[in-house]
């Protein structure tokens, strides 16, 4: 899962998704919140996982 949800992700991120689109899924990126390659990727793109959770 790991390689091909950080692509999508990259992808979606680059395209334009919000934070609050992103937290549609919030479930899935609640697994996440402690992953150093993931908060770099949603921070890159100004994007904090609070703003994704709430």
């Amino acid at each position: 899962m790991g390689k091909v949800f950080y692509l999508n992700l990259s992808i979606a991120l680059n395209r334009g998704i919000s934070a609050q689109e992103l937290s549609k899924e919030k479930e899935v990126y609640q697994k996440f919140k402690h992953e150093p390659r993931f908060l770099n990727l949603i921070q890159r793109y100004g994007i904090d996982i609070e703003e994704i959770l709430k």
